[in-house]
């Protein structure tokens, strides 16, 4: 602990001595001991605490993992001493488990990684500053580099801020969509459960009927014979004999009733062996599979949709490449000279999300399948957007493909894009060259790169497509 309470003493004493030695203000120099150095040297010190946060972690995981297996296959020693080694074994188990939940939940690896990147990031833009090198190359003395310097200093506290918010968002969301999945999942178990109790209870009502039913003829038969018991016997022969005759008529009335009446329920009401329990799934499939019209029956034929491609169009993919560099290795953004980490063709991010970092490095197919992946899944559907996108032809949208990875992907519509939105919705190709022309930024050191990949741009978009 001393020692590194000597580091940062001494790294704090050196940089109050070299800003104290600049050509500038007094109030400039206070304003960059507490709000640059301040801001290293806070940096420095969380860093260094989530790198021995995540080190020990790691180490408790590893080391645990090695022993826990060797421990379960030992097999000497008496009954005590197993039973010894199994506890340890046990307890051993849950510390690791610990470990790499406390790890996974707190992200001690990926909080050093942050905090490393953006102090060092802090610490090199302030020996450029301080030996006038770099951005600072073009000034006289350190007055005059001084607004410059504060601007990009407060632009990396912000991206480490954004950084950091970005991070918890996305946990919120994923919390959020795991949550939403969950409710989903129990609403549909429960509607299966009621399902399954609505139709027990169905044949649980019919049989009962059929009870009721079995019920009420046990009865009748039993009044008939007592009746039959208790008249003469010649008489009874007598009614037994009408009965007959006189039974069977009323019974053939009464199963013609009964058909009829059966008929009628067949028709005009369900019964509980007939009714069809459904789950969610099955009936949202069924009203998909079959629609309604307004009327309230099935249309005879569907109506025909037009199909908008959704295929990147590869013309403007090349054009990308032509005025994209590739580089292989991570370097740090040419604007900022740091954040944020780019590599390959100019890709920012990896495919799950996560920022690159300086020294890591990829193939010449990784940074061509990165490519495309951000290209399909950051910026079409972007462009899918544009209400004549489907219109166009694949040399159109390869030019405005291009233009949207330069200058982002969401440009139709936007602010400082009204020109380009205003052609695109007239179909005004004739000064469709002229409109990406105006795109270059003007009075800058990129001017001609950019007029020239606008121009490329231009002729692709009016190249006629055979």
């Amino acid at each position: 602990m001393a020692k590194k309470n000597d580091y940062s003493q001494y790294l704090k004493q050196t940089f109050y001595g070299l800003i104290d030695r600049l050509d500038l203000s007094d109030l400039r120099k206070d304003f960059l001991k507490n709000r640059w150095l301040d801001q290293v040297m806070w940096l420095e010190g969380r860093a260094t605490k989530e790198r021995n946060a995540h080190h020990n972690l790691r180490m408790i995981t590893i080391i645990g993992g090695v022993i826990v297996p060797a421990l379960i296959g030992f097999e000497k020693g008496n009954q005590k001493w197993q039973e010894i080694v199994g506890w340890s074994a046990f307890g051993l188990s849950q510390v690791v488990a610990v470990s790499a939940a406390v790890e996974e939940f707190f992200g001690h690896g990926e909080k050093y990684r942050s905090y490393r990147n953006t102090a060092e990031g802090l610490k090199i833009e302030g020996w450029q500053f301080f030996q006038m090198a770099g951005p600072y190359r073009q000034y006289n003395n350190h007055s005059e580099a001084y607004t410059i310097f504060a601007e990009r200093v407060e632009q990396y506290i912000q991206q480490d801020v954004q950084g950091f918010i970005s991070q918890l968002t996305e946990r919120q969301e994923g919390s959020s969509k795991q949550t939403q999945e969950t409710v989903s999942k129990n609403a549909e178990l429960a509607l299966e459960n009621l399902n399954e109790q609505l139709q027990l209870r169905a044949q649980y009502e019919a049989q009962l009927q059929e009870l009721e039913a079995e019920k009420q003829r046990i009865q009748a038969e039993k009044q008939q014979w007592e009746q039959e018991r208790s008249a003469p016997q010649q008489s009874n022969n007598e009614q037994v004999a009408q009965g007959d005759s006189d039974g069977q008529t009323d019974l053939n009335s009464a199963v013609n009733f009964w058909q009829d009446d059966e008929e009628d329920r067949d028709s005009t009401s369900l019964n509980a062996d007939s009714v069809q329990y459904l789950s969610t799934n099955e009936i949202l499939a069924k009203v998909k599979n079959n629609p309604i019209s307004r009327n309230g029956t099935a249309p005879n034929q569907l109506v025909e949709t037009k199909q908008v491609s959704t295929k990147l169009p590869m013309c403007g993919v090349e054009l990308i490449k032509k005025f994209e560099g590739c580089y292989l290795k991570a370097y740090p953004d040419p604007l900022s000279g740091g954040l944020p980490i780019t590599i390959g063709w100019g890709t920012t991010r990896k495919r799950d999300g996560s920022p690159w970092y300086l020294g890591e490095s990829i193939s010449q197919q990784e940074a061509d399948d990165l490519l495309i992946y951000q290209l399909e899944t950051s910026y079409l559907p972007d462009l899918m957007k544009i209400p004549c996108w489907g219109e166009l032809n694949p040399n159109q949208q390869g030019a405005l493909l291009s233009f949207g990875y330069n200058l982002g992907s969401r440009f139709y519509g936007s602010s400082g894009f009204e020109s380009m939105t205003r052609v695109i919705n007239n179909r005004d190709w004739a000064n469709m060259r002229e409109t990406f022309i105006k795109y270059r930024n003007p009075g800058t050191n990129v001017e001609q790169g950019l007029r020239r990949r606008r121009e490329a741009e231009a002729d692709l978009f009016l190249k006629p497509y055979t």
